[in-house]
């Protein structure tokens, strides 16, 4: 549980791997594609789904209502309006765009200032059936002890999140029980791949099987998108090279003049459509990030790396 994993490196490592001479680096990433899915596998007028419809990442609706007193700090204004708001109108406010950007650079502030962290770890522990002392121990982990929680703080902010989206456990999570019920412990990704679960029932046997739809699925759009990226590049006698399957995304390397015609491909091998067990169509998406190395631009510790391209 300790160890490297060299296929999912933590960002200030990825600095070290560079292109080769001549060469960039193209990373098509299925941002938030996790919960897409599990958006999708609510009801078409869930509140979890409409922040996907209309452009609202969950990490953060859920640091805005967790930490609205904070950014009402910051701002020297009251925000209290905007947990009110109905989703679709809460990017009409004009400060809003304003509080978009502080929450989202929280994610780069010290240790328990990491609310955008802190948000995107409530959802993806709520969406999984995670319990408190389990939510706890989870981001101390990922945090590097840098954010410790008590019971009261864990439970707090899960039970915020499922008073946001009571769809979560009453349309996802009760679909994922009742499938494991009727479909002899078989649950199956969107591309219809299966997997059977047999172990103890317990809670981290739910908790396996409330993640696989989504993780499932997505590990496996990645996948066909290597593989199909893979077969063009040998049809088309290409010096292009696949490097790295990282889940959500994968990273390519091509020749600086090919850069755009390889990040066009990438994103069209990536975003593909989907059928729901409802048999409504969902097209994914991805954004694409080009660079001299693997970690994420920054204007002045990194200004050689990953940054996000329009296409």
């Amino acid at each position: 549980i300790w160890g490297t994993n060299l296929q999912n490196p933590s960002n200030p490592i990825c600095k070290l791997y560079h292109a080769d001479r001549g060469m960039l680096l193209c990373q098509t990433d299925q941002s938030g594609a996790d919960a897409k899915i599990v958006a999708w596998l609510c009801g078409p007028t869930s509140n979890y789904r409409k922040l996907f419809i209309h452009g609202i990442k969950p990490h953060v609706f859920v640091a805005l209502h967790l930490f609205i007193h904070e950014w009402e700090k910051i701002m020297g204004c009251g925000l209290e309006h905007l947990l009110h708001l109905k989703i679709e109108d809460l990017q009409k406010p004009p400060e809003w765009k304003d509080v978009l950007k502080i929450i989202k650079e929280s994610d780069n502030w010290p240790g328990n200032r990491r609310y955008y962290f802190m948000g995107k770890k409530v959802g993806h522990s709520g969406n999984y059936g995670m319990k408190a002392p389990t939510f706890r121990t989870d981001i101390l982990r990922e945090s590097e002890g840098s954010i410790v929680l008590s019971t009261e703080e864990a439970n707090r902010f899960l039970g915020t999140y499922h008073t946001l989206f009571p769809e979560i456990e009453d349309d996802f999570q009760a679909g994922v029980r009742k499938d494991i019920f009727e479909n002899n412990r078989t649950l199956r990704t969107f591309q219809r791949f299966p997997r059977y679960f047999g172990k103890l029932i317990n809670d981290k046997f739910w908790r396996e099987a409330y993640a696989f739809i989504p993780a499932g699925t997505v590990a496996c759009i990645t996948a066909q998108a290597i593989t199909a990226m893979q077969n063009w590049i040998e049809d088309q006698q290409l010096n292009w090279h696949t490097l790295n399957d990282k889940h959500d995304s994968m990273l390519v390397e091509a020749p600086e003049s090919e850069i755009m015609e390889c990040a066009k491909k990438s994103k069209e091998f990536m975003e593909q459509e989907l059928t729901t067990p409802r048999g409504e169509l969902l097209r994914m998406g991805a954004g694409v990030s080009v660079g001299y190395n693997w970690k994420p631009h920054h204007e002045k510790d990194n200004p050689h790396g990953l940054q996000e391209i329009k296409i």
